[in-house]
């Protein structure tokens, strides 16, 4: 189940007969764009070809990238609270977020001295250290190039309204995500038993659980 006012975006916009990326300002201003980026912090976007357009967190409220819907999540650390666009992956009692995957992507228009690096550190329960380096510099010379594409290793976070913060899902410790599952989904018998006994876990099989956790709400 995808949120549902990202959906009437997409929906009110097919009349145009071609897809094309949204972009929704703070004071609810609707840009029709084509999204070239994002750090998670800003956006990086182009209208009608123009020179691209950087659109940071504190403007932009939420955008729609290739079908996808973005919206902003506050995260805690120890030292302070931190505001990242975080993609829905899917809505219901659990909601279910991702960062990282294919983050930057078109032709860029601007001269390039260096390869863009990208580097993401977020830690459990944190988000600091997260940037997309180089990508994001608008020069004024303007040089043909092939389309390009950044991508980065998809982490997700998984939220229950009323049962605390934001939490990463750490894939990579399979003890971890099993309590941090059964925490959240252990409310229902059948899907904790399953829990229990998986032997290994990724992005999909993520996903379902939380699909089947939400459709049986």
């Amino acid at each position: 189940m995808r949120l549902f006012y990202s959906l009437c975006f997409i929906i009110c916009f097919a009349t145009f007969g071609y897809a094309q990326d949204i972009v929704v300002k703070k004071n609810n201003d609707v840009i029709r764009c084509t999204i070239l980026g994002t750090d998670f912090k800003s956006v990086r976007y182009s209208i009608d070809d123009a020179l691209p357009v950087i659109s940071t967190i504190k403007d932009v409220k939420e955008f729609v990238w290739n079908g996808e819907s973005y919206i902003i999540k506050t995260f805690f650390d120890k030292k302070k609270a931190e505001d990242f666009f975080v993609k829905i992956i899917e809505t219901g009692v659990i909601n279910l977020y991702a960062i990282g995957g294919t983050i930057s992507s078109g032709v860029p228009v601007e001269k390039v001295k260096s390869k863009p690096q990208v580097q993401i550190g977020i830690g459990s329960g944190g988000m600091s250290g997260l940037g997309l380096g180089g990508g994001i510099n608008i020069g004024r010379n303007r040089v043909e190039q092939t389309p390009t594409t950044t991508t980065v290793k998809t982490r997700y976070y998984i939220e229950k309204p009323g049962t605390g913060a934001i939490q990463e899902v750490n894939l990579n410790n399979l003890s971890a995500t099993k309590s941090l599952l059964l925490l959240k989904l252990g409310d229902d018998a059948d899907l904790a038993e399953r829990i229990k006994n998986i032997d290994e876990l990724d992005g999909k099989g993520l996903i379902a659980f939380i699909i089947a956790y939400n459709s049986a709400r």
